[in-house]
């Protein structure tokens, strides 16, 4: 049985694994283990992605995110979201 297809990246550090999802259900504990480790796993069903494991990112908190969104939009690169998103130029 297959267990996954490892795509390399420019830094082999990062390696991203593709499991399907039958054969993450019957290995996850491996999965979480290899993800704690540094690497990250791509869960499919049927061939399309569903969930991604990894090591966590960096926390953001409330504060953080409100800091960035206001230097964004003093610097004017933060526009209002409409029910009909226009594309950008």
């Amino acid at each position: 049985m297959r267990l996954a297809t490892r795509i390399a990246g420019e830094d082999s550090r990062r390696m991203l694994t593709r499991v399907a999802e039958a054969d993450a259900t019957l290995r996850f504990a491996e999965l979480l283990e290899r993800a704690q480790a540094g690497e990250t796993i791509l869960v499919e069903r049927d061939g399309v992605a569903v969930c991604r494991l990894g090591p966590p990112g960096p926390a953001c908190t409330l504060d953080t995110f409100t800091r960035f969104l206001e230097m964004l939009h003093a610097q004017g690169g933060v526009r209002e979201v409409t029910e009909s998103p226009q594309r950008l130029a």
